[in-house]
């Protein structure tokens, strides 16, 4: 019976979630997989570090079996810092944000080659606009006041209506999570960086294949490890490269992106690199069927480009309930299947085939397994 062994690492977006809270939330999603496919598996302990957390995941069907190291790089004590700032503060950087990506190009770029995206930028600032509307329309209507006195008393009043409504409408995340693509665009993060420098330092020593995953805003960090990997070891064994709902052209699309730019090229110039970029059209916060290196103009080899449908995943109840949340939409990508279908998160990581294997077929590795997760002759033959 093949048993094939991965050091599977996952990078998230901007959201400060814990490792413990992770593990829990992965557990969840492998069982929901689980059963679509008619695996068995279970996790190990949870290990914990200042850059990384890990544990073992073993899945087996009647014939085949995997052993993987699933690591999770650890930001989220830098996202929570984000969190704590004032409002004050966090609005002043927003407006400095709002107009450098204008500056340099950014939304003009969103808005032409993906304008959901371009939505996606100004919705956080729009609804700033709106709530300042609100306050100063307010206290005009209910005063006798000059419009100038009304905008400037309408200042505290929208501070006073930010401060209530931020964190339901998602505001500070959101305004959080664009004031620190501004922050990193030009000189990036030393701290961030200096836990990549460690992680690309252990996968350079691992035996195993080595599968990284780069989430949302986690697929601009996946490419800076990976071009560390690849300056300390240009000759090494394979990096396989999944970006999935990816925010790199958030970045890129910066004119003053030069360092995510240099890790660009050096990744798409390495031979050890396979990059397979996964998008979907109704996620408004990645860039459907737009290839980074041809929309920056840079050389080298393209990462391929596969289209993501999320209905086929999930049951038609759940659908209907997460197509009117863009936060769990953009989250399917990593997140477990109530069926059997093309892309599987679960089937990236802990299924008995590489990434490109399954990426180039056109059903996935549906037609691979029998009803009780075994693999039929053809499945074998992929392995």
């Amino acid at each position: 019976m093949p048993v094939i062994r991965r050091t599977f690492v996952h990078i998230a977006g901007y959201y400060p979630l814990a490792p413990q809270d992770n593990y829990r939330r992965f557990q969840r999603e492998y069982a929901r997989s689980l059963k679509a496919w008619g695996f068995s598996g279970q996790f190990g302990p949870l290990v914990e570090t200042p850059d990384w957390s890990s544990w073992i995941i073993t899945t087996s069907g009647p014939n085949w079996q995997s052993e993987v190291e699933h690591i999770l790089f650890r930001w989220d004590d830098i996202i929570e810092a984000d969190r704590k700032q004032s409002w004050p503060a966090r609005l002043l950087l927003s407006l400095y944000t709002f107009v450098d990506f204008i500056a340099h190009g950014a939304l003009y770029r969103y808005a032409r080659h993906a304008w959901r995206y371009a939505g996606f930028f100004l919705y956080p600032f729009v609804l700033l606009g709106l709530l300042y509307a609100a306050a100063y329309f307010g206290l005009k209507g209910t005063t006798s006041l000059s419009p100038l006195l009304a905008a400037i008393l309408a200042l505290p009043l929208w501070g006073g209506l930010v401060a209530l409504l931020g964190k339901p409408l998602k505001l500070d995340h959101l305004l959080d999570d664009w004031n620190y693509g501004r922050a990193i665009t030009r000189k990036g993060d030393p701290a961030v960086e200096a836990r990549l420098q460690r992680l690309a330092e252990y996968l350079n020593s691992r035996p195993d294949e080595v599968l990284v995953v780069g989430h949302s805003f986690g697929a601009i960090w996946g490419a800076e490890m990976i071009a560390r990997m690849i300056a300390a070891l240009p000759e090494g064994r394979p990096i396989r490269f999944a970006s999935v709902g990816a925010s790199i052209l958030k970045i890129g699309f910066h004119s003053a992106s030069a360092p995510l730019r240099r890790a660009l090229t050096s990744i798409a110039a390495s031979p050890r690199v396979i990059w397979y970029d996964f998008n979907a059209l109704n996620d408004v916060m990645n860039f459907h069927r737009v290839e980074p290196l041809s929309a920056l103009g840079l050389p080298g080899k393209a990462p391929q480009l596969r289209n993501v449908r999320f209905r086929p995943m999930v049951s038609p109840d759940y659908y209907t309930k997460m197509q009117r949340n863009f936060f769990r939409l953009h989250n399917q990508f990593i997140s477990g299947n109530d069926n059997r279908a093309p892309y599987d998160y679960v089937m990236l990581m802990c299924g008995p085939f590489c990434m490109e294997v399954v990426a180039d077929s056109e059903e996935g590795a549906v037609q691979w397994f029998s009803p009780d997760g075994a693999l039929n002759t053809e499945g074998s033959a992929r392995i």
